[in-house]
């Protein structure tokens, strides 16, 4: 794959990257449900590999730079960190989502307990009493 010419290189495999796979080689988007989060992962991992064969090519590595470059045609070169460079048409920047900036409310600093900044980080549900309330609003019994 290294100094070929890509059509389309998405640059993150979360689930954006992998759904605009999907759309790209399905070329039309259906609505659908989604499985459970702990089968999630494969689900998008069929979702592929039904649809895309052998058009579509896995590569496990990191991007550490996108610079365009001229010559007989025009095209996007995305350095990678085991040193091989490839070439596209297009890049997509579907790295995933950022953890959110911790809101300016009184008492949710990112050190209290009972505010979690990144629902999906590891620890995210440690601090969380085994018995205690999810939701709470003043004047309602705990959920």
């Amino acid at each position: 794959m290294a100094n070929s010419q890509i059509d389309v290189l998405i640059v993150g495999g979360g689930f954006s990257g992998t759904m605009l796979a999907v759309h790209l080689l399905r070329r039309t988007m259906q609505a659908r449900s989604f499985p459970p989060r702990k089968v999630y992962g494969e689900y998008l991992e069929s979702l592929l590999k039904r649809r895309g064969g052998d058009r579509f090519h896995w590569i496990q590595d990191e991007a550490l730079s996108l610079q365009r470059r001229k010559g007989e045609l025009e095209h996007l070169a995305v350095q990678c960190k085991d040193g091989c460079e490839l070439l596209a048409r297009a890049v997509v920047l579907a790295t995933g989502n950022f953890p959110p900036a911790t809101p300016k409310i009184p008492g949710l600093e990112s050190g209290n307990s009972l505010y979690v900044q990144f629902a999906w980080a590891e620890n995210a549900l440690d601090k969380l009493p085994q018995d205690g309330s999810v939701l709470k609003t003043e004047g309602s019994k705990a959920a």
